[in-house]
């Protein structure tokens, strides 16, 4: 069985470019470079979920343009 590679990413926009905004005794903070999240929940996702996080978050972006 191989084991699936996973990559921690945006909850919101499934982007991978994600750093540290703090960290130490109280966890990590991170912080989204695509869409200016910040906060301590990431995602483990393999590139199946990637795709539909992505996906979601294109529709909401431009659902919310047309308004």
């Amino acid at each position: 069985m191989t084991k699936e590679k996973l990559r921690k990413v945006c909850p919101f926009c499934g982007h991978d470019e994600l750093y540290y905004e703090l960290g130490g005794y109280g966890g990590w903070k991170y912080h989204c470079k695509n869409c200016d999240y910040v906060g301590v929940f990431v995602l483990d996702a393999n590139e199946e979920m990637i795709k539909e996080i992505k996906e979601e978050y294109e529709k909401k972006k431009s659902t919310k343009s047309i308004k």
